[in-house]
């Protein structure tokens, strides 16, 4: 997706996620992906799991995407504002881009702008993640710790299991999380 755009159906479905969210109380990382599985089911979401560390696709794909520059400006300029991304009946992805919804064609005329110069092959290789110091990594386990107690969870059995899921996440983060130290299950 070009920066700054957006695409109708994840609109939606992110809308949709943010009411129920502030409709329910979430302590823990489980229970979140448990509502936002439960959530999406309506837009054909099939599995909602924890990815525990991501591949750099921005790294992987740079030298194989045409780069395109000056289409698309701030909100109220003049530029592009719609983008259509399709394959053409040889199997190459092209681009179109027109001014709104109302505008009668699309640009360039004809078949659009090929996207990528050549393919990438192989696997894309894991994002490097932020270190301790630039996510503040003791000031955010101390601030869980700190607003636990204060979570207005109804049942004594709940808080107990809220706390212990928390503990249990803060020590399991590799130190800087650096992705080679995660254990191979969690690797993509």
């Amino acid at each position: 997706m070009m920066k700054g755009h957006t695409f109708s159906i994840l609109d939606q479905s992110f809308s949709t996620l943010i009411g129920r969210l502030h409709s329910h109380a979430v302590f823990t990382v489980s229970r979140l992906i448990y509502l936002i599985g439960h959530v999406l089911v309506k837009y054909n979401v099939i599995e909602t799991r924890e990815l525990h560390c991501i591949w750099d696709f921005h790294a992987w794909l740079e030298p194989h995407v045409n780069q395109f520059g000056g289409f698309a400006t701030g909100q109220f300029g003049d530029g592009m504002h719609e983008f259509l991304v399709r394959k053409d009946r040889d199997g190459v992805a092209r681009i179109l881009f027109r001014k709104s919804s109302q505008s009668s064609s699309w640009l360039p005329e004809g078949e659009g702008y090929p996207v990528f110069k050549s393919f990438p092959t192989g696997t894309p290789p894991l994002a490097k993640l932020k270190p301790d110091s630039a996510w503040e990594r003791h000031q955010v386990m101390a601030t869980v710790r700190r607003w636990l107690p204060h979570f207005t969870i109804a049942r004594a059995v709940d808080v107990a299991a809220a706390h212990n899921e928390w503990e249990q996440r803060l020590w399991q983060l590799p130190v800087d999380l650096d992705v080679a130290n995660l254990p191979d299950e969690q690797k993509l």
